[in-house]
């Protein structure tokens, strides 16, 4: 067995909660017979892609997928703060790799909104298991919180909106074939 482990965001120099529990999770699995592949934007010019990676050396292969954020007229350090925590972005890139990859036998979501959908509809094209685990935050966080989130936005268009209606992401913890919600 194969699975699929896609990540919104993954910088081996900002190692955290997330992929500390991937780890843990790939490792377990790797002791069942069961290899793993994770799936995760392309960092840019941030670090070197073949910096130290903990996921390589561990034995688990990473791949990299071109993302977006779909939102017009902001400033690059907008863009750069919703890249950077809590954007919502958009990948085609993603939808072929997950869809051209025939060894993959169960894709795990680790993000949710579009690039989330992205996964569930090559799930339901490919007609293999959906799974999704929620990695702190989605259901408690605070009004606050939120707001901050959403501040690079301001001033800015969202067309993003069409690709989530397309494939459908607000559906997608109801769609998922399993799930959970880890801290």
């Amino acid at each position: 067995m194969r699975v699929a482990h896609i990540l919104r965001k993954y910088n081996a120099a900002e190692w955290g909660g997330t992929e500390t529990a991937l780890a843990t999770l790939m490792d377990g699995l790797s002791a069942h017979d069961t290899s793993s592949v994770v799936f995760a934007p392309k960092l840019g010019n941030k670090t070197s892609e073949n910096a130290r990676d903990p996921y390589r050396e561990a034995g688990h292969e990473v791949r990299r997928y071109n993302a977006f954020m779909p939102v017009l007229g902001i400033s690059k350090e907008q863009r750069e703060r919703l890249v950077g925590v809590g954007g919502n972005l958009m990948s085609v890139d993603l939808f072929k790799q997950l869809y051209r990859d025939k060894s993959i036998s169960l894709l795990h979501s680790h993000v949710l909104n579009r690039l989330g959908g992205v996964v569930k509809l090559v799930a339901k094209r490919r007609k293999i298991p959906f799974v999704v685990s929620i990695h702190g935050g989605k259901l408690d966080l605070p009004e606050a919180v939120l707001k901050e989130l959403n501040a690079p936005m301001e001033g800015g268009f969202e067309y993003g909106k069409i690709f989530g209606a397309l494939i459908g992401s607000r559906n997608l913890l109801a769609d998922a074939d399993a799930g959970g919600y880890l801290q």
